[in-house]
């Protein structure tokens, strides 16, 4: 995770467990129910070891870190796309129907698609209360997830979970805890996306 200041520097690192399931959905229109739930956590740079607080890289002073409990994310995937999320009722976007078409592309014995979000919504930070944590009126946020699995696993019918890899990327306001209201910065999240089975993998690693 870095803070847009002339050029990138990193403040913190970035991590989090996910819960994700596709279910039957039987309403008026036959289609599936994604169900998931995240948490996510902010660790140290150097040991790894999840934030409680932190020095501001900018003023010096010790900030209280708060980790990420997002609110269920779920969806109905029918015929058309589903409606943009709602970020605790912040987002009321709503959008125009749209073919349900991804963006598959086969590469070697790969099979890769990536989506990319736009949202720009209320920011829950009002500016006139937060005056030093908001970054402002509005959030501009773009998210993009890029997704790799092999195409002989989607195709073999005995699988009933397969595994992948993928990123995970954020564009946004600036963290709260940088308490730098003055000036409008944005915050670019990178990060690695794997199922359990992979995990281990990066056990040792720091995504930033």
């Amino acid at each position: 995770m870095w803070h847009l200041v002339a050029r990138l520097k990193e403040i913190c690192g970035f991590r989090g467990v996910g819960c994700n399931r596709l279910l039957p959905y039987d309403g008026p229109e036959y289609g599936f129910r994604r169900v998931l739930r995240e948490v996510v956590f902010y660790t140290d740079l150097e040991t790894g070891e999840i934030l409680e607080e932190m020095e501001n890289p900018y003023t010096g002073e010790k900030v209280r870190v708060v980790p990420v409990a997002n609110d269920p994310f779920n969806a109905i995937f029918r015929e058309t796309w589903p409606e943009a999320p709602s970020y605790g009722g912040l987002n009321t976007e709503k959008r125009e129907p749209k073919p349900f078409i991804l963006n598959w592309n086969i590469i070697g014995g790969k099979l890769m698609m990536e989506i990319s979000v736009h949202l720009y919504y209320p920011n829950a930070l009002d500016p006139k209360i937060w005056v030093r944590e908001s970054s402002g009126p509005m959030n501009r946020v773009t998210e993009t997830f890029i997704y790799s699995a092999s195409l002989d696993d989607l195709q073999n019918p005995d699988l009933t979970t397969i595994p992948s890899t993928g990123a995970w990327g954020r564009t946004t306001p600036w963290l709260a805890v940088v308490v730098d209201g003055a000036s409008a910065r944005t915050l670019p999240v990178q990060l690695h996306v794997c199922g359990c089975e992979g995990a281990g993998r990066y056990a040792r690693s720091e995504n930033r």
